[in-house]
């Protein structure tokens, strides 16, 4: 390029171009001279003129620098680059042994991963499968192996749904239904192994895709046979138990402090529902008191506390129907375990009939033993009797010829008179001895009742003792019955001075009731001689008093002749009573504790109106 300016002019003609400007302000030229040499020059104007200063230095001078200089600068380039190159080499090394490192653990984890698979695979006590969608297996670990008894290359052949029992087998492709549209099923399938033996298998499966994309289904089973074995032979022992407990010919209760259930027995027996039984006290199916005295809530609370403590227990009970019935029974209480908790089971046994039949038969040995007793003192008493009459006879008349023989102021007449009233006291005992043997003359007729009771009342009533009150009842609609009025003074004259005596001078109440009578039987606890034949009705006399009471062994020899606990008493105002009631085929008895006074009812066949 050429030069301008008046600076330029001396150089006109040289070839010359910038090479650079420097930043002091000064220019450097590459040129070439008019003859021909390459040279560098600088330039720098002077100040205050036009002028400039050259300064110029052969090219090959300074090309040799610079070319030094280029390969001292490639040379460190280089020395760079392969410094680069073995950086980038080491930290590519560095990388590369980091990534190999990497590989190798995790293909060391999956191999760990891989074996312990395996393992749990193989010992797994689970039964653990592959198989595709057809039902084919295609893996099966060590414990279905052992489960069915077939070799596994044997199982690897078989169709999961060939492995099922004839019944089940249409169920096979519901299963695989459900595990295409869920992707898991469960439940109970039923299998038959090498031996023909049919196993239960609870399985959990799920469907998985294979390496190829195809879908798998993983199972997992657990061999239940034995659990399913258990729960049947527990559903058929229940079956039993539930067969027995309902068929029972006693009520079985399950109860704590309540009924938890109980069978179709029960509720008869309580007149009563399941419903009205189960959740309610055993205290609101019983009388307030036992025959014992006992509260009945007390009673039961100590027997099931006995029984929870696991002493078996067996007692009488009386207890209440929910139509208010009594019912005489006899419970049996024993401790068993149901479902991890203590129950009490209690059989109760109706024994209404057996007590009932019991009472018969105590009453037909007693009436038997009387019988005896009766027959043997009667044939004795008749033959004393007999022969005291005909003694006294002679007496009674050699005492009234003396009498009338002996005037009226001799002092022997008193002696005779003594001896006569002696006699005919002893005449007196001897016929009620002949009356309690039901023997004697008697003239029955039909009387009313209630009227013959209320007469006789009247002359009874003023021997009652002091602070004794009497009480008459007469109710309507009395019946009447046969007898001799004579032998019906002497049965109420008994019994109303016998319960006169008891009150032994203590204040008290003696009451006569007369009145008809339905039933004819008698109280459990009561002492009764007699029987009656026939459905009715009956003409009740009954007797009772506020006072002392009798035990057990007092009551018990009430009927006995010549029994007493009276000092002055002879014995036989009871046993002539029980005897004149006999012979009118009537029934008499008493009952009496101590301290709470004496019942006596006569039951007399009462004649139809």
């Amino acid at each position: 390029m050429g030069l301008q300016g008046p600076r330029f002019s001396a150089w006109r003609g040289w070839r010359c171009r910038p090479c650079r400007r420097s930043w002091a302000g000064r220019e450097f030229w590459r040129a070439r001279t008019q003859g021909g040499s390459h040279v560098l020059a600088c330039t720098r104007a002077v100040e205050a003129s036009s002028w400039f200063v050259v300064t110029q230095v052969p090219a090959s001078k300074v090309d040799r620098a610079a070319r030094s200089r280029l390969w001292m600068g490639c040379g460190v380039l280089g020395l760079l680059v392969l410094g680069a190159s073995a950086a980038l080499g080491l930290v590519w090394r560095t990388q590369q042994a980091r990534f190999y490192r990497k590989r190798f653990e995790e293909t060391n984890a999956l191999r760990l991963q891989l074996e312990t698979y395996r393992d749990l695979f193989e010992n797994s006590l689970d039964l653990i499968c592959v198989h595709d969608m057809e039902g084919k297996l295609l893996s099966v670990n060590q414990a279905v192996v052992e489960a069915t008894g077939f070799p596994r290359d044997v199982l690897l052949q078989i169709n999961i749904r060939d492995g099922l029992v004839p019944e089940v087998r249409s169920l096979f492709d519901k299963y695989i239904e459900e595990i295409r549209t869920h992707g898991a099923a469960k439940g109970l399938m039923k299998v038959r192994d090498a031996k023909g033996r049919i196993r239960y298998w609870q399985y959990n499966n799920t469907l998985r895709k294979s390496d190829l994309g195809e879908p798998l289904v993983q199972g997992i089973a657990r061999d239940v046979t034995e659990i399913v074995e258990t729960q049947k032979a527990l559903k058929e022992s229940e079956a039993k138990y539930r067969t027995l407990f309902e068929s029972s010919a006693d009520g079985i209760f399950l109860m704590t402090d309540v009924f938890l259930d109980c069978n179709e027995r029960a509720c008869q027996l309580w007149a009563c529902s399941r419903e009205d039984i189960v959740g309610h006290s055993p205290a609101e199916f019983s009388p307030p008191l036992q025959p014992d005295g006992r509260t009945s809530e007390e009673a039961a609370r100590e027997r099931i506390e006995r029984a929870l403590s696991g002493e078996p227990q067996c007692f009488y009970w009386v207890h209440r129907r929910k139509d208010g019935g009594l019912i005489d029974t006899e419970v049996s209480l024993k401790a068993i375990e149901l479902r991890d908790r203590t129950v009490l089971q209690a059989t109760v046994r109706d024994i209404s009939e057996r007590k009932r039949a019991e009472q018969e038969r105590l009453l037909l040995e007693r009436s038997m033993r009387e019988a005896q007793k009766h027959e043997s003192l009667g044939i004795m008493a008749a033959g004393i009797a007999h022969h005291f009459n005909n003694l006294l006879t002679v007496v009674l008349g050699n005492l009234d010829l003396s009498l009338r023989a002996v005037p009226a102021s001799s002092a022997a007449r008193g002696f005779l008179e003594q001896a006569e009233q002696a006699a005919g006291r002893a005449a007196d005992l001897s016929r009620s001895l002949l009356k309690y043997l039901g023997q004697g003359p008697r003239e029955a007729r039909q009387v009313d009742l209630g009227r013959s009771v209320q007469e006789i009342s009247l002359l009874i009533e003023s021997a009652a003792p002091a602070g004794v009150r009497f009480e008459l009842d007469i109710r309507p609609g009395c019946p009447s019955v046969k007898v001799d009025v004579a032998d019906l003074r002497q049965v109420v004259t008994n019994l109303v001075t016998n319960a006169f005596e008891s009150m032994e001078g203590r204040q008290g109440t003696v009451r006569v009731t007369v009145r008809a009578a339905e039933e004819a039987a008698p109280p459990e606890k009561a002492v009764s001689v007699g029987s009656l034949s026939g459905e009715g009705p009956w003409a009740c006399l009954e007797v009772t008093d506020t006072g002392t009471g009798m035990d057990s062994e007092t009551l018990n020899r009430v009927f006995d002749p010549f029994f007493t606990t009276k000092f002055t008493g002879r014995g036989l105002g009871i046993p002539v009573t029980q005897g004149i009631v006999r012979s009118y085929g009537g029934l008499i008895f008493f009952e009496s504790e101590p301290g709470k006074g004496t019942r006596a009812c006569v039951l007399w066949p009462a004649l139809k109106s």
